[in-house]
């Protein structure tokens, strides 16, 4: 990673970008492009969930686009959620951290500007399910709901349920989200 002319940062490989928020619901704003060249730009947050697809500039070209990104965290009202599996502590630390982490990466990455605020007004989609919707860390794997978040729009975001049985029952038992109702 450089500094690009003109300001922000260039990459032709993968970077990471992380901050320390609270749990909850933030809006971030990324501009790309650069006067000298043309780029190509990805963008995912947390455990890989992708956000942004395949933003292109031509040269001279600039592009802001706009997304919202959930963190949570192990504590909440009244609990902590244990975490007990080996892989929950390393792997998939990044979706219990108390931090926002942002992957930026494609051929030719050039980030001009970075915003991120807090966001109360949107709408939350629920997913839960085993584990082919949730968050996957081994670039090998991917949840379904991880490649959700580029179809919706800035009024609303996804959140995905833990995978295990267990950990959807405390989610729900600690009221994180309510447990789904179906109906025929």
């Amino acid at each position: 990673m450089s500094e690009a002319p003109g300001g922000g940062v260039t990459s032709d490989k993968p970077f990471f970008f992380s901050v320390a928020v609270p749990e909850g619901n933030f809006r971030v704003t990324a501009t790309f492009g650069e006067k000298s060249g043309a780029t190509t730009n990805y963008v995912k947050a947390e455990a890989r969930r992708l956000m942004l697809e395949n933003v292109r500039t031509a040269k001279g070209e600039f592009a802001t686009r706009s997304f919202n990104v959930n963190t949570r965290t192990v504590e909440y009202p009244g609990g902590k959620v244990h975490l007990k599996q080996p892989r929950e502590v390393t792997t998939e630390a990044v979706l219990w951290d108390d931090k926002l982490t942002l992957e930026f990466s494609g051929p030719r990455v050039v980030l001009r500007s970075l915003e991120i605020a807090p966001v109360t007004n949107v709408t939350t989609v629920y997913i839960a399910g085993d584990s082919t919707v949730c968050d996957q860390t081994d670039p090998e794997y991917g949840g379904w709901g991880q490649q959700l978040p580029p179809y919706l729009t800035t009024r609303c975001r996804s959140r995905t349920t833990p995978t295990r049985a267990r950990a959807r029952a405390a989610s729900w038992a600690a009221a994180r989200c309510s447990a789904p109702s179906i109906h025929g």
